[in-house]
């Protein structure tokens, strides 16, 4: 039989509440939101634990007197990942990479409050890191250089800091989708890995990005694969290039229909122009934005072999069937086969 899990979190000491903890719970509001643990990571040395909570506060714990020594609050929003500095260069060690819903990258120094016997609260960030545009999924120390910072983001992109300077080094744009992991390679300095919900697992170097910061778009980022990477499919690429622009209207998301089926807008069947359009609308409805209007469409029936070509207008009309002629518009097909005598009845 499986041993029943110990709740650690039950002997670790919450501390008297923050500021606007109290402001909340005087507001009747949530008391134990930051109880909702979401992140947790022991240090190098595993003396201290860091505990990423869902309001945005991040506690440090000395581990073996399970006693709270720090609490840090940057940001209201979740704490999706700590990274603890590697340790092997003595003006980093103690240092913590905080990544939360909001964009920007925090880096604290946990040795605040080391003489202090009680909990020490942090309300300002040692080094704040700002230029991604979407949340933060992931933090990686390089094992190779102290000072260098890898995150990823919802903002499909991977990003190499100085934590130092704050300087954007590199960023990756490879993927075409959210990026959720990202890992530094243990035994090359200039090599990184990065996860996305793209399904794949890309692995590129440094040195052989023309890039340095993420893209400043509001519209996500979806950039070409870089060389050496397996590329999506030529459909694939065809259905994404316009898809969620709808600017383009259905004239774009035709024409990337059309390369798809190797043929041309005009070629293509009725079904498949009705799909497109049911589909675009779709995609705009669940964006909030309206569906572009389309003009009318005009469907004409093309004439059969044994039929001859339609006169062009009305005019064209031999003078004693003009009688015939529909003077609110153009002649129809029917009407123009009326006139040429096409099907008509001998027995008349």
């Amino acid at each position: 039989m499986s041993q029943p899990a110990t709740d650690v979190s039950r002997q670790l000491p919450a501390g008297p509440p923050l500021l606007h903890q109290q402001q909340q719970q005087q507001a009747g509001g949530p008391k134990n939101r930051n109880r909702s643990r979401t992140d947790a990571q022991f240090s190098p040395d595993c003396s201290q634990l860091a505990v990423g909570n869902e309001s945005g506060l991040v506690e440090i714990f000395n581990w073996s007197a399970m006693r709270l020594r720090v609490r840090a609050l940057f940001s209201r929003k979740i704490v999706n990942a700590l990274a603890w500095h590697p340790g092997y260069a003595a003006d980093c060690r103690g240092w913590l990479a905080i990544g939360t819903n909001s964009p920007t990258v925090f880096v604290m120094d946990t040795g605040v409050g080391s003489d202090s016997a009680s909990c020490v609260d942090v309300s300002e960030p040692m080094i704040t890191l700002k230029g991604h545009r979407d949340r933060i999924t992931s933090l990686c120390w390089s094992p190779h250089t102290p000072h260098h910072l890898l995150s990823g983001s919802f903002d499909g992109t991977a990003q190499v800091w100085d934590v130092r300077t704050g300087d954007h080094l590199a960023n990756f744009a490879g993927h075409a989708g959210k990026v959720y992991t990202v890992l530094w390679s243990a035994s090359d300095p200039d090599v990184c890995l990065s996860g996305s919900e793209d399904h794949c697992l890309l692995v590129w170097r440094i040195s052989q990005l023309d890039r340095k910061s993420p893209p400043t778009s509001g519209r996500q980022y979806r950039p070409p694969l870089p060389h050496g990477v397996l590329a999506r499919t030529a459909d694939e690429a065809a259905l994404d290039a316009d898809v969620d622009d709808a600017s383009t209207g259905h004239e774009a998301a035709a024409a990337a229909t059309a390369a798809t089926l190797n043929t041309s807008v005009e070629d293509l069947e009725l079904d498949d122009l009705l799909r497109l359009v049911k589909q675009k609308k779709r995609e705009l409805t669940v964006k909030g934005q309206p569906p572009p209007a389309a003009a009318p469409t005009q469907f004409v029936r093309r004439p059969s072999a044994t039929e001859k070509e339609p006169a062009a207008s009305a005019s064209a009309v031999p003078a004693d069937n003009e009688d015939l002629a529909d003077a609110a518009g153009p002649a129809t097909l029917a009407d123009v086969a009326l006139r040429r005598g096409v099907g008509a009845d001998p027995s008349r």
